[in-house]
């Protein structure tokens, strides 16, 4: 298990409490856009990853949560994290997630990465993160080049990194 969890929601679900929704209705907007950003994501990675890949759907992860929860050991781990940074720093932070991409293509944990930038909001970058299995995972986000990328990129964020882990799911 990992010491420093790579989420940083603060809710143990998905969704913020109601009370945080009526204080602060923008975060509507925010939450459904991520939720379709995961979505596309996900279809496209399903166009890609091979059939033994399917297994089971993991539980979110929160603060705190290993990557092991609900979660087959020796299926591979899907990890979409949402990266959210200020408009005038896009120029800075993307050579940043580049060279990331570049040293996970070449961890043997990492079966897969794509960095993925929202059309219409060149500030909002999804990771598409592929690890071979959840103990993959958990040696995967104590690596320095991963601690380095949190690092990094803090400066520049608009928002907490938000990431969710999954498992593929058997569709036949």
């Amino acid at each position: 298990m990992h010491s420093m969890p790579r989420c940083c929601t603060v809710w143990p679900s998905p969704f913020p409490p109601i009370d945080v929704l009526q204080a602060h209705p923008h975060r509507m907007l925010k939450i459904e856009s991520r939720f379709m950003a995961t979505l596309f994501a996900t279809a496209a990675l399903a166009c890609r990853i091979p059939a033994h890949a399917a297994g089971q759907v993991s539980a979110g992860v929160g603060e705190g949560m290993s990557a092991g929860v609900d979660a087959k050991p020796d299926t591979p781990l899907y990890s979409i994290v949402h990266v959210d940074i200020e408009p005038a720093a896009v120029k800075t932070a993307l050579p940043i997630l580049q060279s990331y991409a570049k040293q996970a293509e070449q961890d043997p944990a990492v079966l897969h990465i794509d960095v993925l930038q929202q059309d219409g909001a060149k500030n909002h970058f999804t990771l598409v993160e592929v690890l071979r299995s959840p103990a993959a995972y958990d040696t995967f986000v104590e690596e320095p080049y991963v601690k380095d990328l949190r690092n990094d990129l803090q400066p520049f964020l608009g928002s907490p990194f938000d990431e969710r882990l999954h498992q593929a799911v058997a569709v036949r």
